[in-house]
């Protein structure tokens, strides 16, 4: 887990072919630059 205390917005961007999509979420600030960013593979994001 991350925690990001600044003024941040985040992206989410989604790639892959079906069945081994990837989800990409980044933190930025303000000016744009990168605070946090992580990957997920679809098959970790589903529920049992």
């Amino acid at each position: 887990m991350t925690l990001v205390t600044q003024r941040n917005f985040c992206t989410l961007e989604f790639s892959g072919p079906a069945g081994a999509r990837l989800l990409r979420v980044a933190a930025l600030n303000a000016a744009g630059t990168r605070l946090w960013q992580e990957e997920f593979a679809a098959a970790r994001l589903r529920t049992p």
